[in-house]
């Protein structure tokens, strides 16, 4: 019998004691009633006044501060809420994103709190408002404020009042970060009489009708800048919506500044630069093509001779990865997508296949990749650091 590999004999490990856990006990950040009406007593005053002024037939659209239906409202909570989505669901909103309230994703170490003692976990909720969840968030307002019992099955309304530390509509600041100024900048730099392209990220609208009507309005408002649209992009399964918008000089210098129609359209969630492909269209993976039927069928997609047993493991992975994700940026399960595509920077629509403390995103995905076919196929361009 050969001996250069003997049999092993494992012994079984010691058995030990199991540590029990404990639940979280502590503190949540939370406020008065007096504290939170002497704040925000304001705010839900001139929702009132706002709402009263739509009744009147009183055109408020040129006033972007204001809360109104279809325009996307804020809610800064000082702690996150569970089932917060299914809580805007219930009052009528349509739930549109989440995120750490200083703007990024990362989940602090306790060591980082200022008193380890209290559980604080900032957060920032979107949400698409229509008339009726206006009035509905303002009558369980009034019943707050007045010390009043929450009504059967809004109790969670109640910590909400009691968390909140901002009350707001999507703003400019919002939709255009530092890092967009900054590259939209260098690029008039070095070009400062050619168009600039930008892309343009918007609201995802589950209605048909209602999304055709947002892009409408969006493209008049583009053409009204004395720029064209050059491309879009409309993903259902990843609820993904953009359009890449070419723009002269002066109204990309209004986007710098946060200025202008295009930085307060209500239909734009977010401004970036036009993205580039690292690879031309001739040398892309030739996988590419069952990436995109993916979106299509991917059922079909898997089962396609062009599809190699490499790649149908890792898509395989990874949309498992995705569909058992309860906790993403979106709370929507998206599939994700493998193949040569230039690693995103953070993106409020990436998912994330990480537990449900964290919500940064890991990996390129299908939005990353929609992002790329806007640059890189049917107007392919020179990257702007070459």
């Amino acid at each position: 019998m050969p001996t250069e590999r003997p049999i092993l004999k494992l012994h079984p490990s010691e058995r030990v004691r199991r540590i029990p856990g404990a639940p979280d006990r502590r503190r949540r950040p939370r406020e008065t009633v007096e504290t939170q009406t002497t704040r925000f007593g304001g705010e839900f005053e001139r929702l009132s006044r706002t709402l009263d002024d739509i009744e009147a037939g009183v055109d408020i659209a040129a006033e972007p501060n204001r809360i109104v239906p279809d325009r996307v409202l804020v809610l800064e909570l000082k702690n996150s809420v569970q089932n917060f989505a299914r809580e805007a669901r219930r009052l009528g909103f349509a739930w549109m994103l989440e995120q750490g309230a200083d703007g990024n994703d990362n989940v602090s170490d306790e060591e980082d709190l200022v008193d380890p003692a209290v559980a604080a976990d900032p957060r920032l909720y979107a949400l698409m408002p229509s008339r009726e969840a206006l009035q509905t968030l303002l009558r369980l307002w009034t019943a707050f404020t007045a010390q009043e019992p929450a009504p059967q099955g809004y109790g969670k309304w109640w910590q909400i009042f009691a968390t909140l530390n901002v009350i707001r509509s999507w703003s400019a600041e919002d939709r255009i970060d530092q890092w967009t100024r900054t590259i939209l900048q260098d690029q008039i730099r070095r070009n400062p009489t050619g168009a600039v392209r930008i892309e343009f990220d918007l609201w995802f609208r589950e209605d048909p009708i209602v999304r055709l009507a947002r892009m409408e309005a969006f493209q008049a408002k583009v053409a009204a800048a004395d720029g064209r649209v050059l491309d879009r992009v409309l993903l259902e399964p990843i609820q993904y919506h953009a359009a890449l918008v070419e723009l002269p000089v002066r109204q990309a210098l209004a986007l710098i500044e946060r200025a202008g129609p295009l930085a307060t359209a209500d239909e734009v969630m977010v401004v970036r630069p036009q993205s580039f492909s690292p690879h031309p269209p001739s040398e892309r993976d030739p996988l590419e093509a069952v990436d995109r039927a993916l979106l299509r069928s991917p059922t079909r997609a898997l089962r396609s001779p062009r599809c190699s047993m490499a790649f149908r493991l890792k898509t395989t992975i990874c949309c498992v990865i995705g569909s058992t994700s309860t906790q993403s940026t979106w709370r929507r399960p998206r599939p994700l997508l493998t193949g040569a595509c230039m690693a995103p920077r953070w993106r409020r629509s990436s998912f994330t296949a990480t537990s449900t403390a964290a919500t940064r995103p890991a990996r390129p995905n299908a939005s990353c990749r929609a992002r790329s076919r806007l640059s890189g196929e049917r107007f392919a361009g020179t990257h702007p650091d070459r």
